[in-house]
C-alpha cells in the first residue's frame, strides 16, 4: 500500500474535486434500486458516501487512507456510516445491494489486485443485487491535463499553494504522476506520487466476466446519451463495442451472472433500476 496522504492536500480534496453530475446519477439509481445495503469502495473524503444513508437504508465505506477516513468522520451525518480502514477483503462479509466504485477508485488499483477485487466484491453480492463504476477511456487520454510542467500559486485554506506535476506513460495502460505541492507558508514540500491504470472495455469486459458478473450496460459519460444497453444472454463481444463507447469517463455496471458496463438499459424484468436518461 502507497503512503498515506497528507492531511493538508486532503483537507483540499472537495474543492479540487467538486460534486457533479455524477453523484446524482449514483443516488438517483442507488433510489431506483430500492438498495438497502451499499457498499461504497474508495469513496475520498465520504461527500458521496454520507448523502447516500437515510431511513431503512445501511452505508458502508471502505478506504485504504486513514487520512481520508479521519477527514469523513468529520462530517455532518457521518455517524450514519459504518467507516473501514481496508480493501474490498477488509470489508464485512454480509450481503450487499449495491457496490459502488466512483472517480478514479478503479485507476488505483492495478493487476492483479484489480482482479482479485472483483472476485471479493462478486461474492458479496446477491441475486439482483449490483455493482456500479467508473472507468477513464483511455482513448481520452486524460493523462495529458494533469501534466503541468510549470508550476502555478494559489490561495488555499493552509496559506499559498504552489504547484506542479510529472507524467510518465509506461505501456500497458500504466500512467505514473508525481504531483508537486509545496506549502509557501511553511516551505514543506509534499510530493505525491501515484499509479494509475487505464483499461479499455474489452479488457474491462474479460475482467468482469471471468470475476462471474453479467454486464448489463454500458455508458459513454453520466448520463448515457450514446449508451447502448445490452440483453442478458447476449454476446458481450458482438454487442460492446469500444469505439461506440465516448471519449468521456465511461461508467460500467455490472451483476452477479455473466458480462458489461454502463449506459440506461430499458427498464424489462431482472433489470428493476433504470438511471436517469
Amino acid at each position: 500500500m502507497p503512503p498515506d496522504y497528507d492531511a493538508r492536500i486532503v483537507d483540499l480534496y472537495d474543492e479540487d474535486n467538486p460534486a457533479g453530475a455524477g453523484e446524482g446519477f449514483v443516488l438517483a439509481f442507488a433510489d431506483r434500486l430500492g438498495a438497502r445495503r451499499i457498499l461504497d469502495l474508495g469513496w475520498g473524503t465520504g461527500a458521496l458516501t454520507v448523502r447516500l444513508t437515510g431511513p431503512g437504508r445501511t452505508v458502508c465505506g471502505a478506504d485504504p487512507s486513514a487520512t481520508m477516513i479521519d477527514y469523513a468522520r468529520r462530517r455532518p451525518g457521518a455517524e450514519a456510516v459504518t467507516w473501514i480502514q481496508g480493501d474490498a477483503d477488509g470489508v464485512p462479509v454480509d450481503p450487499v445491494d449495491l457496490v459502488l466504485m466512483t472517480g478514479n477508485v478503479v485507476q488505483h488499483i492495478a493487476d492483479p489486485a484489480w482482479q482479485g477485487t472483483l472476485r471479493a466484491l462478486r461474492s458479496r453480492l446477491v441475486p439482483g443485487s449490483r455493482l456500479v463504476f467508473d472507468s477513464r477511456n483511455p482513448s481520452a487520454r486524460a493523462w495529458e491535463q494533469w501534466r503541468r510542467e510549470r508550476p502555478r500559486t494559489r490561495e488555499t485554506i493552509h496559506g499559498p499553494l504552489r504547484e506542479w506535476s510529472e507524467v510518465e506513460e509506461r505501456g500497458e495502460g500504466l500512467v505514473h504522476a508525481r504531483f508537486h505541492n509545496v506549502f509557501e507558508r511553511s516551505g514543506a514540500h509534499v510530493v505525491q506520487e501515484e499509479t494509475f491504470v487505464f483499461r479499455d472495455l474489452a479488457r474491462l469486459t474479460s475482467d468482469l466476466a471471468e470475476a462471474g458478473f453479467e454486464i448489463l450496460w454500458v455508458c459513454g459519460d453520466t448520463l448515457g446519451p450514446r449508451s447502448t444497453a445490452l440483453r442478458r444472454g447476449c454476446s458481450s463481444r458482438r454487442t460492446l463495442r469500444p469505439e461506440r463507447t465516448s471519449a468521456a469517463d465511461c461508467r460500467a455496471l455490472g451483476a452477479p451472472g455473466f458480462s458489461t458496463s454502463i449506459s440506461p438499459p430499458p427498464a424489462r424484468p431482472g433489470n428493476p433500476a433504470r438511471p436517469p436518461g
